[in-house]
């Protein structure tokens, strides 16, 4: 039987400075930022990152060393997702060739409005 491994509860401040070492210090900055209306989404607010669901993701991804994911919708996840499949890469990538897939380490997205795909896509090159 699989058993998921379920990441700690972490600070704030200790989750601050995780996103810091990983080179992501401007997701604090824009969690802070207040919401203001967007012209590029033509809605009335723009969701801000959740810092302590986008460092729990990071870590379900880690700690279960998973190769591949699936997701609906993009936004920050899709982000988080990204860096967390890129650094599993580097550590396991000689390790997994006994797994039977083409495609390890990659992130799919099932996107329905091509604008939001664009600002995902706009993040990670980013």
């Amino acid at each position: 039987m699989i058993k998921i491994k379920i990441p700690k509860e972490k600070s704030l401040k200790e989750i601050n400075s995780f996103f810091i070492k990983i080179g992501l210090g401007e997701l604090i900055k824009e969690s802070k930022k207040k919401i203001k209306p967007s012209k590029e989404l033509k809605q009335k607010k723009i969701i801000k990152p959740k810092l302590k669901e986008l460092y729990r993701l990071y870590q379900f991804v880690e700690l279960n060393k998973r190769t591949t994911i699936l997701e609906f919708g993009s936004g920050w996840s899709s982000l988080i997702f990204n860096i967390s499949l890129n650094n599993l890469k580097k550590k396991y990538e000689n390790k997994i060739s006994n797994l039977r897939r083409k495609n390890p380490f990659e992130l799919f997205i099932l996107e329905n409005k091509k604008k939001y795909l664009n600002i995902t896509k706009k993040k990670i090159k980013k």
